[in-house]
């Protein structure tokens, strides 16, 4: 096991990196934050680390953290197109969220690059790549053409816990109870009702009760 290697080898950035994708999926967040971090000490150019890291910190709601991450990752000059699609799209994601339609736009157009070629190795993850892409895109066109639904002013916040589909809202300004409400979308990548339903914990779960304690009252 990776705990083992472990005991010959603390430093092994292999298994540092391996055990933290298992404490990741298990839902063991922190964990998997320390092992990531631990795998870039010992190896700053381990690209997967990052990519990894990165995608955690989304989950727990700490986008800058994230986006310093994504943009470290993206320089890598010796990344495999795959993972480098992955991280522009994520870069594309944390910028939606943060508001800084600029760096969502210039990493879509730099991913539209990797995405016209073909032959990849992964065409599965492709795919799921394709489908996040022109999804933020028609966002971005959507929030440029429709400006007026974001610069409503607001009494409070509505925050909105979901996978993809909570980006559409974010930062538009809705109306209940006779109360306007800037909806703000805490994206959990991949998660899904089967995810929280389960007894076994997950990242997805770990993520969602995370942010849910996180909430403002």
């Amino acid at each position: 096991s990776y705990k083992q290697v472990l005991a010959l080898d603390p430093e092994n950035s292999d298994a540092n990196y391996n055990l933290g994708v298992v404490c990741k999926k298990k839902g063991h967040l922190h964990e998997a934050v320390e092992r990531f971090k631990y795998t870039l000490k010992q190896d700053p150019g381990y690209t997967d680390a990052q990519f990894q890291l990165a995608n955690t910190y989304i989950i727990q709601q700490c986008l800058e953290e994230s986006r310093l991450l994504l943009e470290e990752a993206v320089s890598n000059s010796k990344i495999d197109p795959n993972r480098k699609n992955e991280i522009l799209v994520a870069k594309a994601i944390v910028a939606w969220l943060q508001g800084d339609l600029e760096t969502c736009s210039s990493a879509l157009l730099n991913s539209s690059g990797i995405l016209n070629q073909k032959n990849f190795a992964d065409e599965k993850q492709m795919r799921f790549m394709r489908a996040y892409h022109t999804y933020l895109s028609n966002l971005l066109r959507f929030k440029r053409e429709n400006g007026e639904l974001y610069a409503k002013p607001a009494n409070a916040e509505l925050f909105i816990l979901g996978d993809s589909h909570c980006l559409s809202p974010h930062q538009t300004v809705l109306g209940f109870d006779n109360n306007d409400y800037r909806a703000i979308s805490c994206l959990i990548i991949g998660c899904k009702a089967w995810h929280l339903a389960n007894d076994r914990p997950n990242q997805y779960k770990a993520g969602f009760e995370a942010t849910l304690e996180n909430i403002p009252a």
